[in-house]
């Protein structure tokens, strides 16, 4: 059995200015460093693990790095682990996006899991390559446990996939917060959670991304 600790990253510059992120390298925002600390005692005081991958993109690698410091381990980078490829909605406002590509970003709000950027991934793309990528790390360290630094809409869309088998269930499962720790266990390729979303570690400092998302 092996267990994968998913951490969404902390606040990032594009939360703070209610900007859609996606494959944009923004980095975390004071705030999100300091989440990102606390997220790092919370896990090495309660998880020993023996590996630690994270997305490329800024906000979710240097949220890993004060973990894996603690740790001992080496962070390793694994673009696999991104964000949703936003095409033309990059870097936008979500309040652009919603004036601009009204109708693809309706679909996003009111039926995620069939949702599509405009110009980018779809949902169900991006839940294939992080399925495969959990997947695939998960093997590789079998009765390991990981340390995974990633992204919103990658946890999520886990999160539906192993509660409902269905990407198309998404609209039923919520957001996780900035840091927040997911935590499942895979064996004989199926994945099982243990824990949602938790962030109670970060007491004042928490912040999840807001309704118009």
């Amino acid at each position: 059995m092996t267990t994968l600790i998913l951490v969404r990253h902390g606040e990032s510059e594009a939360n703070q200015l209610g900007r859609f992120a996606g494959h944009t390298d923004f980095d975390l925002s004071q705030r999100g460093r300091q989440q990102a600390e606390l997220t790092a005692q919370y896990i090495a005081e309660n998880f020993h693990v023996d590996a630690a991958y994270a997305s490329d993109l800024k906000r979710a690698f240097n949220t890993g790095v004060p973990a894996a410091k603690r740790m001992g381990l080496a962070l390793v980078p694994d673009r696999r682990l991104r964000e949703i490829n936003a095409g033309v909605w990059e870097g936008k406002t979500f309040d652009e996006i919603a004036a601009q590509y009204s109708e693809d970003y309706s679909i996003w709000l009111s039926d995620l899991g069939r949702a599509r950027c405009t110009q980018g991934e779809r949902v169900s793309e991006l839940a294939d390559r992080i399925l495969r990528c959990l997947t695939e790390l998960a093997q590789a360290h079998e009765g390991k446990t990981l340390a995974l630094f990633t992204h919103a809409t990658p946890i999520r869309a886990m999160l539906t996939l192993w509660q409902y088998g269905d990407i198309a269930a998404m609209q039923q499962v919520k957001w996780p917060t900035n840091a927040s720790v997911t935590v499942a266990q895979y064996e004989q390729g199926k994945f099982t959670l243990q824990m949602v979303s938790h962030d109670e570690h970060l007491k004042e400092l928490r912040t999840k991304l807001p309704s118009n998302v």
